[in-house]
């Protein structure tokens, strides 16, 4: 194929192979297995300029498209050109694209590669698209390197709300999140629920002095030195409190920002101000701005990335949910916590999350928790677990026993959409069902329980007007796959050592199942009515065990069946 991509090029370009890939100045050209070097002219300003540009060939053409560089030496005089990166590769397509292509093409999809390679290089020549194109791609160039002396650091996070008027405000974080260590917002309430998040995380940050600039060059190299860059600061409105601040500045502890034309956040920092030779008077950190050695340091660019929460869901499921609703989930066991997975899936914005137990070594391998959480409460794990998912929904904790939080808090169902009771104790669920009947609760509950070896999953979905009956099914329940009276209640020795078997992944074929009866109700508003779920385990296991089922049972192995009551 090789060959056939040079014959093809050859036609219309001046081009050679290259024998030792390793020979070539562009490190980024030594990772690829073939290289061609095309001789070709472009006109600029009027004049025929001679260009050389490199046709990179990657292991494995069948699923890796080839790349076009431009050479160091003719990209310097024209310097800079839209599409065209730091690493002198020229952007012709979307890598997250699904380009789709077969081998055969190729010689002609690298012949229209260099056609557009060339095209790119001529908007040099329109300064109109030139302008329009380093709008548009302003972020990429902001964050390129443009020499050793050139600092960039892209930890910034916004959460700025454009509908807000309030003052931009800034903190510093002392744990960076990753590489992130700013943040800036606008809304204190939209910072909530950030702050919520860095406390539950132990994330301590610091108020940081912020300025908004008014920075509107758009076409690269964006070096700005100490010295260019106090312009900008003499024009701020608040210059005296700027002053004050930069004054008191050590260095990274003061941010500039401003906005492109997309509403995107940049800016920058003084990593230090130590920046006089000797000789020099002492003088403010304003004033050395203004002097001759600050022509020498350059500032440490800031690109900011956006927070905001409708943006992620944009990014997500491509548009805001019409509703966030809240839920309690009473017990995060094996089935509980395995079931936060899905929840959090379902545009649940607020839990409030019941449990009176810790995380134990016999949980690891059927909890969804990780082998470090061992000996946290079962809710404080679960709670950092919903919350590195989504930083931006409410999370509360109760480790307590439900039937005393009921004393203490009695309208703790009311103040959620719908509650999830995943105790599996027959006795704690007619409890909650009994307070739920004298408190004429409104809302809805859904209770989940599975049997020894995953025989079967059930899932009862109440509405208020059913609490009653579903009490009395409760102790009738007509799906149950084990036969009553078989013991497979397990227990390694000691006192308090009970429990029932079960697959972690029998356990996920249920849920899994059972979702998108969830989701219906919850998001949708589909199958409002009361109804039971029972979910078949699979009867081939349960009969290679012993496990004796119950007269009647002839449902299909992972079938669910759905009845109304």
């Amino acid at each position: 194929m090789v060959d056939k991509i040079f014959e093809a090029v050859a036609r219309t370009e001046n081009c050679e192979t290259v024998r030792d890939v390793s020979s070539l100045r562009n490190k980024n050209l030594k990772e690829f297995d073939h290289v061609i070097i095309v001789d070709t002219e472009v006109t600029l300003g009027g004049k025929l300029r001679e260009i050389k540009l490199y046709i990179a060939l990657p292991f494995n053409l069948r699923v890796n498209l080839p790349k076009i560089f431009i050479d160091e030496e003719s990209y310097a005089p024209i310097k800079y050109i839209p599409h065209v990166n730091s690493d002198l590769s020229i952007c012709m397509q979307d890598e997250s694209e699904n380009y789709y292509y077969s081998l055969a093409d190729l010689p002609t999809i690298v012949l229209d590669f260099v056609r557009r390679a060339k095209e790119i290089i001529r908007i040099k020549d329109d300064a109109e698209e030139m302008r329009v194109e380093f709008e548009r791609e302003f972020q990429a160039y902001w964050s390129v390197k443009y020499s050793t002396k050139d600092e960039i650091l892209l930890t910034g996070f916004s959460l700025i709300d454009e509908d807000s008027n309030e003052e931009v405000k800034a903190i510093r974080l002392k744990s960076k999140i990753g590489v992130y260590e700013y943040v800036i917002f606008n809304s204190d309430k939209r910072f909530e629920s950030l702050k919520h998040y860095l406390e539950n995380c132990q994330i301590r940050y610091t108020d940081t002095p912020v300025f908004e600039v008014n920075y509107e060059q758009i076409e690269p190299p964006f070096d700005l030195s100490y010295f260019n860059s106090a312009r900008y600061l003499a024009e701020i409105d608040a210059v005296k409190l700027l002053r004050s601040s930069l004054n008191q500045s050590k260095g990274n502890d003061c941010l500039f920002i401003f906005r492109n034309a997309h509403n995107e956040f940049f800016g920058w920092m003084y990593p230090k101000f130590n920046i006089l030779p000797a000789g020099y008077r002492k003088k403010s950190n304003w004033e050395r701005l203004n002097l001759n050695p600050a022509r020498n340091f350059s500032v440490k660019r800031i690109a900011f990335s956006n927070l905001n929460q409708e943006r992620l869901y944009r990014r997500t499921a491509g548009e805001l949910p019409e509703t966030v609703h809240s839920v309690n989930v009473i017990g995060l066991g094996s089935v509980g916590s395995n079931l936060l997975h899905f929840l959090s899936k379902a545009q649940i914005g607020e839990y409030h999350l019941v449990d009176n137990d810790v995380f134990k070594v016999e949980n690891v391998l059927r909890h969804n928790f990780s082998f470090s959480c061992i000996s946290h409460y079962k809710t404080a794990v679960a709670k950092r677990y919903l919350l590195d998912a989504n930083p931006f929904i409410a999370v509360s904790t109760h480790e307590k026993d439900i039937t005393k939080l009921l004393i203490e808090d009695p309208a703790f169902f009311e103040r959620s959409d719908y509650s999830f009771v995943i105790i599996g104790v027959r006795r704690t669920e007619e409890y909650i069902l009994d307070y739920l009947i004298a408190r004429s609760s409104q809302k809805p509950v859904f209770i989940i329980w599975v049997e020894p070896y995953l025989a079967s999953g059930q899932m009862m979905y109440i509405t208020p007007n059913k609490f009653t009956e579903a009490k009395v099914l409760l102790n009738e329940y007509p799906f149950h796959v084990i036969e009553h009276g078989d013991e497979l209640f397990l227990k390694e020795g000691s006192c308090q050592s009970g429990y029932y078997p079960y697959s972690e992944t029998y356990l996920t074929m249920f849920l899994s199942r059972i979702f998108p009866e969830i989701y219906g109700i919850i998001v949708k508003g589909e199958n409002a009515d009361s109804k039971m779920f029972s979910w078949m385990g699979d009867t081939d296991f349960l009969l290679s065990k012993g496990v004796n089922i119950s007269k009647g049972i002839c449902d299909a192995p992972y079938s669910l069946k759905i009845t109304p009551f």
